[in-house]
């Protein structure tokens, strides 16, 4: 553990770094819009197009980076992620702020595609665990540390674009300053998105799910603290505390998943994100600041929320051939950024419609949705034994190379294509 971490801790540095920067300003940017007087749907479909670049980058800046290198396509998204937040501050509607969150979600793409390319490249088959687990802990840590970065100023003001900007800056020295040579990017490898559906419905549609609720939360949980009476500091607890509940839960659950029907550990997360939601939205509708109940309550309702894309993902490769992980999990995590691309729209939607508790409708609603779908293939599949199961294992939401690191996989490949063409199951669909 101590060997691999000192092997990539300049990496883990950057991208701590990095995930300070992105991670705090998507929530600055929801409090700000929410001061400026934009519409709630407004600022959903501007958020969305943050996860509509994720998307688009996530399938195409392998491209660039096979034709440029690692270091010069990390170095290029990183300045242009850094004008890009410094922009913001120039163009104050949601024309330029849509594209510009567009230009940021194609960024950060490209940005994790070089950074997990690199720690693939340092993991050893013994190592990719510990790799991946520690990439996971420093994704979520930062994501939650970034959050209370609001309480440095006032967000009409110019100074916390500033922050953003210089923490993007920064996230370039670990990764431009590495001695080491960049790793080379392995072939696309295409895997079907129908067939993938035929061996795992709940694995595709709890990745859907999961992107649904986080997505909408990440886009909208700023402007509910807002509208709702939330300071900084509550706004901050109101994200932070969800993304470190995402941290702590993780494990948990996926440990119980291996031991039981993991179904069943999907069905009760989801009906305790539904029910934590509820009770949240509740407890913070009319509050002036964020109280300890609060943060008690964000806690759980994080890990769920956040736990239903690994227990999803782990499902899925319960029913995935070895050599077919990589290019499967790069299937669920397009199915994931779908979601999480629509989630800030119809989440927002709803919102208009029946006031800031609608986003909390919105994340309720799809999770019993979810529960009772997975019910259903409880009651009418017969769950795997136990030996057949493939371990559960931490896993960040980021981009496609990520999977290449999960130690479940036997090739190393990744997949940026996918075909719609149906081929016959050869195991039973669960």
């Amino acid at each position: 553990m101590i060997s691999a971490f000192t092997s990539i801790s300049a990496l883990l540095a950057g991208v701590g770094i990095m995930t300070l920067g992105y991670g705090f300003l998507g929530t600055l940017l929801a409090v700000r819009m929410s001061v400026e007087g934009f519409a709630t749907f407004t600022s959903g479909l501007v958020m969305a197009a943050y996860f509509l670049g994720l998307v688009v980058g996530s399938l195409t800046a392998a491209r660039a980076v096979r034709a440029v290198g690692h270091i010069r396509v990390f170095a290029a998204f990183a300045s242009l992620f850094s004008a890009a937040t410094l922009v913001h501050v120039f163009f104050v509607n949601p024309f330029a702020w849509g594209g510009l969150r567009f230009i940021e979600g194609y960024c950060m793409a490209g940005l994790f595609l070089c950074v997990e390319s690199w720690l693939n490249d340092r993991a050893t088959n013994e190592t990719r665990g510990s790799v991946l687990s520690m990439y996971m802990i420093t994704t979520y840590l930062f994501g939650g540390l970034a959050q209370f970065l609001l309480i440095l100023g006032a967000v009409e003001g110019f100074f916390l674009f500033a922050v953003t900007s210089v923490l993007a800056s920064l996230a370039l020295l670990p990764v431009a300053l590495s001695r080491s040579p960049a790793p080379s990017l392995p072939q696309a490898r295409v895997f079907g998105l129908r067939r993938l559906w035929e061996i795992s419905p709940v694995g595709v549609g709890g990745c859907f799910v999961a992107g649904l609720t986080s997505g909408a939360f990440y886009a909208l949980g700023p402007r509910f603290g807002a509208v709702t009476g939330l300071d900084s500091v509550g706004i901050a607890a109101l994200m932070g505390f969800a993304i470190f509940g995402g941290l702590v839960f993780q494990l948990p659950l996926g440990r119980l998943s291996d031991r039981i029907d993991r179904r069943r550990v999907i069905i009760g997360a989801s009906v305790l994100l539904a029910v934590f939601g509820g009770v949240l939205s509740a407890l913070v509708i009319g509050a002036e600041a964020a109280s300890v109940w609060h943060l008690l309550l964000v806690l759980p309702f994080g890990g769920m929320l956040f736990a239903l894309y690994p227990l999803a993902l782990a499902h899925a490769n319960d029913h995935i051939d070895p050599q077919d992980f990589v290019a499967a999990s790069g299937g669920l995590i397009l199915s994931f950024s779908v979601g999480a691309t629509i989630g800030p729209v119809a989440a927002s939607g709803l919102m208009t419609g029946v006031g800031p508790s609608g986003l909390f409708v919105f994340i309720g609603g799809w999770a019993v949705a979810l529960a009772g779908f997975v019910w259903y293939r409880v009651r009418t599949i017969g769950a795997l034994a136990a030996d057949d199961k493939t371990p559960f294992q931490l896993t960040p939401r980021t981009a496609l190379a990520v999977t290449e690191l999960d130690p479940r996989s036997e090739d190393d490949q990744l997949s940026f294509a996918f075909e719609f063409a149906s081929s016959p199951d050869q195991r039973k669909a669960a």
